[in-house]
């Protein structure tokens, strides 16, 4: 297995990727998450940065004060992934590249288990260049709370949208899902 090197966690080597200063100023607001992603069939490594609102409102909105409504302290507001940077690895020069827009076909799939990706083409069903994403904080981050492992989704990495994976993307219709739901890895394609 090939390592990353150190400097990929240096955000002088490894910047946030932005097409404009709102996407810019929507994900330093973010907390990031930082996942290796794994595609066997092409024996290629992938840095993958998820980006997660820390409260999302019902309808969709970044709440950025402490009390939404006067009513929810800040534990109560739910959270949610706004998007991804992707950077593919090359282990003969030790560099990381951005994947602008493409994931050149594969499909890839992260969570709190391991990250894989597949070629999308080999797999009936797969949407190429998406993310597949389950839920990466678990309990007991949200124990107490009426929400938590409902952070499902698949993303669109060619246009950067988000469409719901058997449960709704609607940030008002967010519920508590026990456990997180996580993805296995399929032995052979169909």
């Amino acid at each position: 297995m090939t390592q990353l090197p150190m400097s990929a966690s240096d955000p002088d080597n490894y910047p946030l990727a932005a097409r404009s200063r709102l996407e810019l100023d929507l994900k330093v607001l973010c907390e990031d998450y930082k996942f290796i992603v794994v595609a066997e069939q092409s024996d290629e490594l992938f840095h993958v940065r998820r980006f997660v609102l820390p409260w999302m409102g019902p309808d969709g909105t970044l709440v950025d004060e402490v009390w939404y409504s006067g009513r929810f302290p800040e534990d109560s507001i739910p959270y949610k992934t706004v998007g991804f940077d992707v950077h593919k690895y090359h282990p003969h020069t030790g560099s990381l590249s951005y994947m602008d827009r493409t994931l050149d076909g594969l499909a890839f799939f992260i969570g709190p288990n391991d990250g894989f990706a597949l070629q999308a083409a080999h797999y009936p069903g797969l949407k190429p260049d998406s993310i597949y994403y389950t839920d990466t904080r678990c309990m007991p981050d949200w124990s107490d709370q009426p929400y938590g492992g409902h952070d499902v989704g698949i993303f669109s990495y060619r246009d950067e949208t988000i469409w719901p994976c058997y449960y709704s993307c609607d940030m008002s219709k967010a519920m508590k899902i026990v456990p997180a739901p996580k993805w296995f890895t399929p032995t052979n394609p169909v």
